[in-house]
């Protein structure tokens, strides 16, 4: 069985109060709270993003982070060409299986190397630089946001803070003499 969501209220529904109005105070049931929850919903899909965004950017740079990444990327696109095409003289047999299969692991044996050297490289200049985007939650910075969640506090609460600092601020402002 369902309640009504008005805490003051919290009439227990029957399957006969089948009307979007609670009986007893009149309350629409279905939109009472509404703003609230998507705020919350708010909250939960920004936090998500943010998450998400880190890891796009990780994996961007992997892929187009800076020269020695790109080369990579291309040394990988090489080799992958270059075993294609063995397959594909293989599998149309244009050209004896011989000739594809020598056409082919030396441009895999070279691209596997250059792969090899491009990582030990990379690796060895402490990974490829990241450049992340700036998050914002409820309108404030994710770091800050995050922090405050380890602490156990809520993004609410910190929503309701962010108000009150505010509404001291201008009411500092308007009270200063010009």
């Amino acid at each position: 069985m369902a309640y009504c969501p008005n805490p003051e209220c919290n009439r227990k529904l029957k399957l006969s109060d089948w009307r979007e109005l609670c009986p007893d105070c009149g309350v629409n049931v279905l939109y009472f709270g509404m703003e609230e929850r998507m705020e919350e919903e708010s909250d939960r899909v920004e936090l998500a993003a943010a998450a998400a965004q880190k890891k796009f950017d990780r994996a961007r740079a992997a892929v187009i982070g800076g020269p020695l990444a790109i080369a990579r990327l291309v040394v990988v696109i090489a080799g992958v060409l270059g075993v294609a095409g063995a397959v594909a003289a293989i599998v149309t047999k244009f050209l004896s299986v011989t000739v594809s299969l020598t056409i082919g692991v030396p441009i895999l044996t070279a691209a596997l190397i250059a792969l090899l050297v491009i990582q030990l490289v990379i690796k060895k200049r402490g990974g490829v630089p990241v450049k992340y985007k700036p998050c914002f939650i409820a309108g404030l910075p994710e770091e800050e946001v995050l922090a405050y969640i380890a602490e156990g506090g809520t993004v609410r609460q910190l929503r309701e803070q962010k108000a009150a600092r505010e509404a001291l601020e201008l009411i500092a402002t308007d009270t200063l003499p010009a």
